[in-house]
């Protein structure tokens, strides 16, 4: 072949290349403008009225109430409560503060303790976040100074660990699926820089990178809670901003639910795209204090449990709660002063929520000896036990 044959060939080549790949990028975008079609057919708007007039007792959906006082044994001190999950008559709950998750029945038995730490095999340094995977009964624990998840069983025993991308600001694992939820530094792309996935879905023999989001999507020093619950056998995640909550199956997302807040919301109209960084998010906030911001939801497989805050000034705020039925589509109960008229414990410290179940928890020392006395003799604890939190376990009557 001669020199002019082949520069002929090598730029017919060339432009077939390029051909190709335009018709790749033509494929790409409608795709993508396919995938976003789907994402909002059979969309349900939740709608959350912030109403200070509104009120709420806890007789109005509390049926029984019962306490569990935590055993110390085996020098398990419980310092914080960080998150409380409920499974086959098991009570775990991570205290981020001493490191450990700790496994009781109901009767506030020590049934197991997860506290190895270190760098060796099975050992972490800190609980950053926490997640029980109720199809393979164990708990996952990620380390963002390590960078690693480890894997226990409710009873204290090492299973595995592996590697995980940095900055999970929430992670669930569903059977053999796995869920990491991360801040706007993304994954950086063959220039360095980043192209802003926040969501990561793993199967045994594969991954999927998803949520391309190009405005600050806070991280875990502002989320302050966890993005992910249980529901329906499926996993639901709360994104912040937005305010959207998808549901996702294996490899698979959904939009299942968009929440809108009023009156005067803080992120409306797709506001928030021009925050880039953190800093321009602080500054955005400091400058909308009262408006309606954060949305926190816990659920079970019927009720969503919401509340939302409106900034009183940068470090406080006050809170309305919702019970939002998936089933009938409406809210069940909301209220800006949610009391308890059937003792001295205060309802708001919600550490648990599922259809059936609310659940609360206080320390000893929060109250005063006379009142701690009362509170024995009525209930029938003996405090002198142990010097543990106390959980105030609610049975709620929803359904009836």
């Amino acid at each position: 072949m001669d020199s002019r044959s082949y520069k002929l060939k090598q730029f017919i080549m060339h432009r077939i290349s390029r051909i190709l790949s335009m018709l790749w990028v033509l494929m790409l975008i409608a795709c993508n403008g396919k995938n976003k079609l789907q994402e909002t057919e059979g969309v349900k708007t939740i709608r959350l009225h912030f109403d200070e007039k509104t009120e709420l007792k806890a007789s109005d959906f509390v049926k029984s109430r019962r306490l569990v006082l935590l055993e110390d044994a085996d020098e398990t001190i419980i310092v914080t409560i960080s998150n409380i999950d409920v499974m086959d008559s098991l009570i775990i709950l991570t205290d981020k503060n001493t490191g450990s998750v700790v496994t009781y029945d109901f009767y506030g038995q020590l049934v197991g303790k997860i506290n190895s730490h270190g760098r060796g095999p099975g050992e972490y340094l800190n609980i950053t976040r926490s997640w029980v995977n109720h199809d393979k009964k164990e708990v996952a624990i990620y380390d963002n100074v390590l960078m690693k998840i480890f894997v226990f069983t409710l009873y204290g025993e090492f299973v595995r660990a592996y590697n995980s991308p940095s900055n999970i600001m929430g992670l669930a694992l569903h059977g053999d699926f796995g869920y990491y939820y991360r801040s706007i530094d993304g994954f950086p792309d063959d220039t360095g820089n980043p192209m802003n996935y926040h969501l990561i879905m793993t199967a045994l023999d594969s991954f999927k990178i998803t949520l391309h989001r190009d405005f600050w999507f806070e991280d875990w020093l502002t989320i302050g809670f966890e993005p992910f619950i249980r529901h329906n056998n499926n996993v639901l995640l709360l994104t912040p901003g937005e305010q959207n909550i998808y549901e996702l199956t294996g490899l698979e997302k959904r939009l299942k639910y968009h929440i809108e807040l009023e009156p005067n919301p803080m992120w409306v109209n797709g506001n928030y795209n021009f925050l880039k960084t953190y800093e321009e998010y602080e500054l955005y906030r400091e400058q909308n204090i009262g408006k309606l911001e954060k949305i926190v939801f816990m659920g079970g497989d019927r009720y969503l449990l919401f509340s939302i805050s409106k900034g009183i000034d940068k470090f406080r705020s006050k809170l309305c709660w919702y019970i939002y039925d998936t089933k009938e589509d409406v809210i069940v109960e909301a209220a800006y002063n949610l009391s308890n008229d059937l003792g001295p414990f205060d309802m708001s410290r919600v550490k648990f929520f599922n259809d059936s179940l609310w659940i609360t928890e206080f320390h000893q020392y929060e109250y005063s000896e006379s009142m701690l006395d009362t509170i024995a003799h009525r209930e029938g604890i003996d405090f002198s036990k142990s010097i543990n939190p106390c959980l105030v376990i609610n049975k709620m009557k929803l359904n009836e």
